[in-house]
């Protein structure tokens, strides 16, 4: 049989195929990476108290690489139902709407100078479905990140209190997570995903040998997952009761993909999944305009929060506030 040569027409697609795997390799020409990053703050306003003022170090980049922030989320704090001390009475999501959010910077103003309601910031769409929407949070990455060949994910989760029989008839939570993933070399798609019981509110690890690259080739991971479930068939648990802890051994910048403040018994480094429901979630979602804010090492903002409710709080509550977005490691 005689051999044809190809036409340029017949190259055409092969080489779309080669461009389209270069562009989307998580590394650029320049040499850059990507990491994600979640900066957030607890808010605690007591019973009378009108304005909460931020530890500034939080809204602060505390690392050695710029960070780019895409957008900001928000949140009452998941502790319901709990009425002592440590874990005050909460109320309802909704609660969300009476507080209000000012963001400044050097003395210049984000949007106003007036203080805004913060479901009025809302501008991107990320409710899921009714039916695993109060139980599911997802996060779609920026910008994916990498993780190399038998490199795997630390996830460590916890409870904002312990679990109550009288929720779904069960006295255990079940969790899961789920990195969605592409092959670098082939783009075949590969999900990284473990799941865990939880029969209290203290720190549980997941397996990491389900969260390690054994595929023999780099991973891109696109996005992460969140359930809260119950071993009681049908129920889906509350996900605004989890807070979870990110990093990666043996890739990138090996920190915690999280850091945060506030009065809450958590480790600083456990960020409320509910404030990474940027894809899908319970949260106010606020989308930053073009490719977001670029936070050199030592800059960031300085919001304040503002109760504008009419009626007299009759317990503590906090608003949680995050700003989501991912590092350029260089």
């Amino acid at each position: 049989m005689e051999f044809q040569k190809p036409s340029p027409n017949d190259l055409a697609p092969l080489y779309q195929q080669y461009a389209d795997v270069a562009k989307s390799h998580i590394a650029d020409v320049s040499g850059r990476r990507y990491e994600p990053r979640a900066y957030f703050q607890e808010y605690v306003f007591s019973t009378d108290q009108e304005l909460s003022y931020p530890d500034t170090s939080v809204w602060r980049n505390g690392e050695q690489f710029p960070v780019v922030i895409t957008h900001i989320t928000a949140a009452m704090r998941g502790n319901r139902q709990r009425t002592d001390e440590q874990y005050p009475q909460q109320g309802s999501p909704a609660l969300i709407s009476d507080y209000s959010m000012r963001i400044v910077s050097h003395d210049a103003s984000y949007m106003s100078s007036e203080y805004l309601p913060i479901p009025a910031w809302h501008n991107r769409r990320n409710a899921a479905s009714d039916v695993f929407g109060a139980s599911t949070t997802s996060w779609i990455f920026d910008h994916p990140t990498i993780l190399g060949n038998r490199s795997s994910f630390k996830v460590q989760v916890r409870l904002e209190r312990p679990p109550i029989d009288t929720e779904g008839g069960a006295s255990s939570r079940i969790c899961s997570v789920k990195f969605d993933c592409l092959g670098v070399n082939t783009r075949r798609p590969y999900n990284l995903g473990a799941r865990l019981t939880l029969a209290n509110d203290g720190l549980a690890t997941f397996d990491s040998s389900k969260l390690s690259n054994t595929v023999g080739e780099p991973l891109q991971v696109i996005g992460v997952t969140f359930t809260l479930g119950s071993e009681a068939p049908g129920f889906m648990a509350d996900i605004t009761q989890l807070r979870a802890r990110i990093m990666v051994d043996g890739t990138g910048t090996s920190q915690s993909w999280s850091y945060g403040g506030g009065v809450s018994p958590m480790p600083h480094e456990f960020v409320p999944v509910s404030l990474l429901g940027i894809t899908s979630g319970l949260c106010v979602c606020h989308k930053l305009p073009g490719k977001g804010w670029l936070w050199d090492p030592g800059q960031g903002v300085d919001p304040t929060l503002k109760y504008d409710g009419s009626i007299a709080r009759a317990t503590e509550e906090a608003v949680m506030l995050g700003f989501i977005g991912y590092t350029v490691i260089t």
